[in-house]
């Protein structure tokens, strides 16, 4: 994954049920949807919306046009936790998951990979993605 974070231009292969995707690096998506101030998109960290859910949730349902009471929004960050999707990832699959990996939703910790990746490979991503993780907030502290 770092090698897909940090290669510019990277292609994921095709196979027999899906066309090749040209993802680009971590940096490279990023900015392909958040460069140019747009009215239609409304960007959300994953960060913030385990830091207060309501809030992260209320700002999404205002900039939709919904109105939902505090308890149906309740009810939405439930069903769509962590927890809640590793258990139907148990019970049911998910799609998303490569044939390799043992599940898709492992941690749901935000800020783990400064943990859990070798200082080579935080540096790697780091020097590859400066800019992005900058204006997201993103940078380790120090770097």
């Amino acid at each position: 994954m770092v090698k897909v974070m940090t290669t510019p231009s990277y292609v994921l292969a095709g196979s027999p049920r899906q066309a090749p995707q040209l993802l680009g690096s971590w940096s490279q998506n990023v900015e392909s949807w958040t460069a140019q101030p747009n009215p239609a998109l409304h960007v959300m960290r994953y960060e913030d919306m385990l830091a207060d859910p309501l809030r992260a949730f209320t700002g999404l349902t205002g900039f939709l046009g919904l109105k939902a009471a505090d308890d149906k929004i309740d009810e939405a960050i439930e069903r769509s936790s962590f927890k809640t999707l590793q258990d139907q990832e148990e019970r049911q699959g998910f799609a998303e998951r490569g044939r390799l990996q043992k599940q898709f939703f492992r941690k749901g910790r935000s800020g783990s990979w400064r943990e859990e990746l070798s200082d080579e490979q935080v540096v790697a991503i780091v020097q590859h993605n400066r800019a992005q993780m900058a204006r997201f907030g993103y940078l380790p502290d120090g770097m």
